[in-house]
């Protein structure tokens, strides 16, 4: 697993997120880029082995939520932006989870 932030904008997205986030334990779901956008975040995280991954937001933080090998696990995240709740399309393909969270704007920013 490498990280694939292709730029330096991306890579201190990449920074502040991975630094002020908390996983339990503490392997779990690394962020491995971050792309930041005007209107929305897209976050890609390395879930090896997961089942039943659950991500949720709240207005400043990510919540990714896995079972791997009878054993759950935690990653929270903190968003440099505000979001808007629970409104995120997430894909999984094998090991690759991304995450794409609408920016909060107008009522939600506040």
């Amino acid at each position: 697993m490498g990280i694939k932030a292709g730029s330096k904008d991306r890579f201190e997205s990449l920074l502040r997120l991975a630094t002020s986030s908390f996983a339990e334990p503490p392997w779990f779901a690394p962020p491995v880029d971050v792309i930041d956008e005007s209107d929305s975040l897209t976050i890609e995280f390395y879930v090896p082995g997961s089942a039943g991954v659950h991500v949720t937001t709240d207005a400043k933080s990510l919540y990714v939520r896995s079972v791997r090998r009878h054993r759950q696990a935690l990653r929270v995240c903190a968003l440099a932006n505000r979001v808007v709740p629970n409104e995120l399309e997430v894909v999984q393909h094998g090991d690759s989870l991304t995450v794409r969270i609408r920016k909060a704007t107008g009522k939600h920013a506040a």
